[in-house]
Protein backbone atom coordinates (compact mmCIF):
# COMPACT_ATOMS: atom_id res chain seq x y z
CA UNK A 1 0.00 0.00 0.00
CA UNK A 2 1.32 3.50 -0.77
CA UNK A 3 3.41 5.05 2.22
CA UNK A 4 1.30 8.06 1.47
CA UNK A 5 -1.52 10.20 3.42
CA UNK A 6 -5.27 9.80 2.24
CA UNK A 7 -7.60 11.97 3.53
CA UNK A 8 -11.17 10.02 3.19
CA UNK A 9 -14.57 11.92 2.80
CA UNK A 10 -18.25 10.49 2.36
CA UNK A 11 -20.05 12.15 -0.50
CA UNK A 12 -22.86 9.80 -0.60
CA UNK A 13 -25.61 10.47 1.93
CA UNK A 14 -24.31 6.67 3.53
CA UNK A 15 -24.03 7.34 7.53
CA UNK A 16 -20.58 6.63 8.73
CA UNK A 17 -19.24 5.47 5.37
CA UNK A 18 -15.75 7.58 5.43
CA UNK A 19 -15.14 5.98 8.79
CA UNK A 20 -16.04 2.34 7.48
CA UNK A 21 -13.85 2.90 4.60
CA UNK A 22 -11.04 4.73 6.07
CA UNK A 23 -10.58 1.96 8.40
CA UNK A 24 -10.54 -1.19 5.81
CA UNK A 25 -7.49 1.46 3.98
CA UNK A 26 -5.75 1.69 7.81
CA UNK A 27 -6.28 -2.26 7.89
CA UNK A 28 -4.77 -2.61 4.30
CA UNK A 29 -1.93 -0.60 5.22
CA UNK A 30 -3.04 2.98 3.80
CA UNK A 31 -1.93 5.64 5.76
CA UNK A 32 -5.31 7.98 6.95
CA UNK A 33 -5.76 11.34 7.57
CA UNK A 34 -8.90 12.89 7.80
CA UNK A 35 -12.44 10.65 7.90
CA UNK A 36 -15.20 12.96 7.50
CA UNK A 37 -18.09 13.59 5.24
CA UNK A 38 -17.71 15.80 1.98
CA UNK A 39 -19.91 18.99 1.94
CA UNK A 40 -21.86 17.09 -1.12
CA UNK A 41 -24.29 13.53 -0.44
CA UNK A 42 -24.45 13.22 -4.46
CA UNK A 43 -21.32 12.44 -5.73
CA UNK A 44 -21.47 9.74 -8.51
CA UNK A 45 -18.21 8.21 -8.68
CA UNK A 46 -15.84 7.34 -6.12
CA UNK A 47 -12.34 9.16 -7.08
CA UNK A 48 -9.02 9.59 -5.31
CA UNK A 49 -7.87 12.51 -6.30
CA UNK A 50 -4.09 13.71 -5.89
CA UNK A 51 -2.11 17.07 -6.88
CA UNK A 52 0.91 16.32 -7.91
CA UNK A 53 2.43 13.74 -10.67
CA UNK A 54 4.41 12.33 -7.61
CA UNK A 55 1.74 11.41 -6.22
CA UNK A 56 -0.48 9.40 -9.33
CA UNK A 57 0.98 5.89 -8.53
CA UNK A 58 -0.01 6.05 -5.10
CA UNK A 59 -3.53 7.38 -5.89
CA UNK A 60 -3.29 4.25 -8.27
CA UNK A 61 -2.42 1.93 -5.03
CA UNK A 62 -5.36 3.45 -2.97
CA UNK A 63 -7.91 2.38 -5.55
CA UNK A 64 -6.53 -1.27 -5.60
CA UNK A 65 -6.57 -0.93 -2.28
CA UNK A 66 -10.36 0.37 -1.59
CA UNK A 67 -10.85 -2.72 -3.92
CA UNK A 68 -14.22 -1.23 -5.25
CA UNK A 69 -15.50 1.25 -8.10
CA UNK A 70 -12.59 3.49 -8.03
CA UNK A 71 -10.94 6.22 -10.98
CA UNK A 72 -7.71 8.61 -10.09
CA UNK A 73 -8.39 12.36 -11.43
CA UNK A 74 -5.46 15.14 -11.14
CA UNK A 75 -6.83 17.97 -9.73
CA UNK A 76 -5.61 21.37 -7.80
CA UNK A 77 -8.99 21.59 -5.33
CA UNK A 78 -7.21 19.72 -2.75
CA UNK A 79 -3.89 20.87 -2.60
CA UNK A 80 -4.09 22.75 0.34
CA UNK A 81 -5.13 19.91 2.59
CA UNK A 82 -2.78 18.61 4.51
CA UNK A 83 -3.17 15.23 2.40
CA UNK A 84 -1.62 14.41 -0.71
CA UNK A 85 -4.01 12.39 -1.82
CA UNK A 86 -7.86 12.61 -1.14
CA UNK A 87 -10.27 9.91 -1.45
CA UNK A 88 -13.49 11.41 -2.25
CA UNK A 89 -16.79 8.10 -1.64
CA UNK A 90 -19.56 8.39 -4.40
CA UNK A 91 -22.38 6.78 -5.53
CA UNK A 92 -20.64 4.10 -7.47
CA UNK A 93 -18.95 2.65 -4.28
CA UNK A 94 -20.47 -0.58 -3.16
CA UNK A 95 -20.81 -1.55 0.12
CA UNK A 96 -18.82 -5.26 0.75
CA UNK A 97 -21.45 -7.56 2.10
CA UNK A 98 -19.76 -9.64 4.89
CA UNK A 99 -19.67 -13.18 5.08
CA UNK A 100 -22.46 -14.97 6.14
CA UNK A 101 -20.57 -16.86 9.45
CA UNK A 102 -22.36 -19.74 10.16
CA UNK A 103 -23.36 -19.67 13.98
CA UNK A 104 -21.95 -22.67 15.83
CA UNK A 105 -24.11 -23.95 18.97
CA UNK A 106 -22.16 -23.35 22.28
CA UNK A 107 -19.75 -26.08 23.25
CA UNK A 108 -22.32 -28.25 26.37
CA UNK A 109 -20.01 -30.04 28.29
CA UNK A 110 -20.30 -31.02 32.13
CA UNK A 111 -17.36 -28.95 34.09
CA UNK A 112 -18.62 -25.34 34.79
CA UNK A 113 -16.05 -23.35 36.10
Amino acid sequence: APDILVNVFNATPIVGLATTVGDQLAAAGVLVGVKSNASVTDAKKTIVFYSTKATEGAARGVCVALDNSCQIKFTSAYASSQAPLTLVLGADYKIPTAEPVPVEPAPVDGEEG
